[in-house]
């Protein structure tokens, strides 16, 4: 049963994940209208959404966990997902030297950036202190 933030955070990850394989055994384009296409067609509130979401799951997952665990269980799913990528290896690669050839990479990226350095700080100091 679930009894806890976090068991609820895993249920909801665990429902959709099964609920779009099934869709995707059926008709991939099914989860691609009517999921890929809805939330990449608005950039802004997409970022605003998952943004908050972030916030609030690191909130309950900072309940039960140090900022380290979560930092294991980022670079595992990284890894993860690093696995998963390879097999676009080719159009990742022209995505990224598109990014990489503009000048000023972090400056265009400098919140999602600044968020990333704050996570890192973070767990500097709580593995040095």
């Amino acid at each position: 049963m679930i009894s806890t933030p976090i068991e609820a955070i895993a249920f909801v990850l665990i429902a959709i994940s099964l609920i779009k394989i099934i869709v995707i055994a059926i008709d991939p384009m099914i989860w691609y209208r009517n999921v890929v296409k809805v939330i990449f067609s608005n950039k802004r509130t997409t970022q605003v959404v998952s943004l908050t979401l972030a916030a609030i799951v690191l909130y309950y997952l900072l309940i039960e966990l140090s900022i380290i665990d979560i930092f294991a269980s980022i670079f595992f799913m990284a890894l993860i997902m690093m696995f998963g990528f390879a097999s676009f290896g080719a159009k990742f690669l022209d995505v990224a030297e598109d990014i990489y050839k503009r000048k000023n990479v972090l400056n265009r990226y400098w919140f999602y950036t600044s968020i990333w350095i704050v996570l890192l700080l973070w767990g500097l100091q709580e593995l040095f202190s």
